[in-house]
């Protein structure tokens, strides 16, 4: 039944005996409804979508106070907090790692940088018989209604009867609140042309759990079939076969995060995946359609899916670097870092990441930016190496920043001021939490 007039705005509480109502004047405390099931007590502990709220819906022939029926999703989505969603960019808009391009999934090592196709997501596929490729695209397939990016995974080559995966883990003091609790993965999900011809249109929405702390996604990764991160413990806590169509639908898969895994662990690690498994049968089918698109993904302490939380880019953005922080060259000769001549060959540079990290990163470096030559600094000269700076004996980043030598063919004389900059190269410099 729906709504025709509700005097003012109907707010839905939860107590530990009942389900109560407020309105401009209208408050109905617990046990005024005996009929009517009471959120609290064990049989209703969790809206089931038959609950009726008493209301002034106006409708004809009615006697007053008539009912409505709440959906579940409604009744999660006004009562289970927010920012309800614990994952990181989960419509995409953070393609701070690779942009738009191409990315090849890891295979049976540890998964570095390369792997990222948007910030907080990796690929993994964890078998050398072939790869698999992730690609943030805006046409082709578009996106659903209300998002402007998703993130295509496809098989590159092989015949790959093992799961390609994309992946997000949320950090232990957020994952630690998750045990023992109800929770819903959700995304909206679609089959590329030839997954069809593949595996009939099947993916997954997997959820994993283990007793670690912040082990991330950059550590060690299982023996295939099972193809997860190698956390302390790990389980997988439900693994939910999804028929997809060529058309972006929500899907979503409820369960138990367990309150202990392994040998009575706690659970302290909790991860989310994305998959589809190829067959051996994929001569003639095209590799680079050969899987599923996807965007908003969502994870919340809820017995049903709520609607979608979208967060302000800048937002987004902020908490992204919290994990993760990629600086890139660009084609402008701009000031990057300070640095300080150390030989005729060697700058040593300070840089400072834009917020405090979660914890201290793993660095890695894509040859490129440029550094002065001269006391005048007035031309540049190619940095032939990036690293973390050797200077020092057992040098390390920190959470804060880290100290970056450029090497190059001339730099001003030793003890000289220099500086690093963008030079219309390539250069990346990665700082990755594994989260």
């Amino acid at each position: 039944m729906k709504f025709a007039r509700l005097a003012g705005a109907l707010l839905v509480a939860f107590t530990a005996a009942a389900l109560i109502i407020n309105a401009p004047g209208l408050l109905r405390a617990a046990g005024d409804y005996p009929g009517l099931p009471q959120v609290g007590i064990p049989q209703y502990q969790f809206p089931t979508g038959t609950e009726v709220v008493p209301a002034d819906t106006g409708l004809a022939g009615g006697v007053f106070p008539q009912t409505v029926t709440m959906p579940p999703s409604v009744i999660a989505g006004t009562t289970w907090g927010s920012p309800r969603n614990f994952l990181g960019n989960g419509a995409l808009n953070i393609t701070n790692t690779q942009g738009t391009a191409t990315v090849t999934c890891a295979t049976t090592s540890a998964a570095t940088t390369a792997a990222l196709s948007a910030d907080r997501w990796m690929c993994d596929a964890n078998v050398g018989s072939g790869a698999g490729n992730t690609a943030i695209v805006t046409t082709a397939p578009a996106p659903p209604a209300g998002f402007t990016n998703v993130m295509k995974v496809n098989r590159a080559s092989g015949s790959l009867t093992q799961p390609i995966c994309v992946w997000s883990a949320v950090p232990t003091v957020q994952a630690a609140q998750l045990a023992g609790q109800t929770v819903t993965l959700s995304a909206y999900v679609a089959a590329l042309a030839t997954l069809t011809a593949d595996n009939g249109n099947v993916a997954n929405l997997v959820i994993i759990a283990g007793s670690g702390t912040d082990q991330g996604l950059n550590a060690s990764w299982t023996a295939s079939p099972a193809i997860t991160p190698a956390w302390t413990s790990i389980a997988t806590v439900v693994n939910t076969p999804i028929l997809l169509t060529t058309t972006f639908a929500r899907f979503s898969t409820t369960t138990a995060i367990p309150a202990t895994v392994g040998a009575s662990l706690p659970v302290t690690e909790v991860g989310v995946g994305l998959c589809f498994t190829p067959t051996a049968n994929t001569v003639g089918v095209t590799a680079a359609t050969d899987g599923f698109a996807w965007t908003g993904a969502q994870l919340e302490k809820a017995p049903a899916a709520s609607l979608f939380e979208f967060r302000a880019k800048a937002q987004e953005n902020l908490e992204a670097q919290y994990y993760i922080y990629a600086l890139k060259e660009g084609a402008a000769t701009t000031t990057r870092a300070m640095c300080m001549a150390s030989t005729t060959t060697l700058a040593i540079c300070g840089l400072k990441f834009p917020v405090a990290m979660y914890k201290v990163p793993t660095m890695s470096y894509a040859t490129g930016f440029a550094t002065a030559t001269t006391t005048a600094g007035s031309t540049l000269g190619a940095c032939t190496t990036l690293r973390t700076s050797t200077l020092v004996t057992g040098n390390a980043p920190s959470n804060e920043g880290v100290l970056v030598d450029c090497v190059a063919g001339t730099v001003p004389a030793a003890g000289s001021a220099d500086y690093l900059a963008d030079n219309a190269g390539t250069g990346i410099i990665w700082a990755w939490t594994g989260l």
